[in-house]
This record gives C-alpha cells, structure tokens and sequence, in this order.
C-alpha cells in the first residue's frame, strides 16, 4: 500500500511541476479586446500602455468608416524589447485582408531603415491606414532582438 501512495504522490508533485512550468512560461501573454471598436490587441513578451485607433488627433472608438478614410493604428509605450546600449530593434508588419480573405496589402519590414535602432522612450509606434472596402486589419511589431511581439486586430465596416 505504501508503493501505491508514493507512486501517487510523485505523480501529483511532476503534475504540479509540470502545471507551474506551462503556466510561469505564459506571464508575458495578454489579449484584450476594445469593444467599441473591436480592435483585439495580443501579446507576448511585448506589452503596451494603450492601443487605439485614432485619426491622428482624436480617438476612434468605432468600426465603421467612409470610403477613403485614413485613421492609424497607435501603440503607446510599448515595453518588453532587449536593448542594444540605449537602443531598440522593433519592427513592423501590416496585412489587409479583403472581405473574400484574399490578402489585398502585405508590407513586412516597414522599420528596416532604423539600423541604428530607436532609442526614443517612451517608445510609440504607429500605422498608417487608408480604408477602401471592408477589411480585416493585422498589424504586428516585434523585437528584432528577441522572439516578443504584439499585435492589433480589427474588422472594418466601409460605408
């Protein structure tokens, strides 16, 4: 009888380790969803203070836009990246999804051109976009130095 309880309990101890792993492995992961406008903001190892959408004066809260609208995409004090002396490494990824899911715009690598990093901070980052149809919006930043990222999704409604 006695096997058949330290079996048991060396089981229950590697479940338990095994549980604390998994689960101090994901701190460093969020979502959160505005439910005004629907964007869905994911990280992981990246976080930031506050993701919005704006017309580059005012917060958007709302989904739907007119044809030809420009609004951004803003991620306010963005944390998490390694730093290289005083400098960061992020970069940008920006996909439009059409209402009939074919990719109508793919632009990867838009912070190419910081080779020397950003060493601005609060770190804010931003993307730009001009609405034609109704769409799906990712736009996604990583840290060059690392494996941490975050994203921003939303659905688009044109009028």
């Amino acid at each position: 009888m006695k096997l058949l309880s330290l079996h048991t309990t060396w089981r229950d101890l590697a479940l338990a380790t095994l549980f604390l792993t998994i689960y101090s492995c994901n701190f460093a992961q969020s979502v959160e969803k505005d439910l005004q406008s629907g964007l869905i903001t994911r990280g992981d190892g990246l976080s930031c203070d506050n993701v919005y959408l704006s017309d580059g004066e005012s917060i958007i809260k709302r989904n739907k836009f007119i044809y030809g609208e420009t609004f951004y995409v803003n991620f306010d004090g963005i944390e998490g990246f390694e730093r290289v002396g005083e400098s960061v490494y992020p970069d940008m990824q920006l996909t439009i999804v059409s209402e009939h899911g074919d990719t109508a715009l793919h632009l990867n690598d838009l912070y190419a051109a910081y080779k020397e990093g950003i060493d601005l901070s609060p770190l804010q980052l931003y993307a730009e976009v001009t609405v034609a149809n109704p769409v799906s919006l990712v736009v996604r930043i990583w840290d060059k130095g690392s494996s941490a990222w975050i994203s921003a999704s939303t659905e688009m409604h044109v009028e």
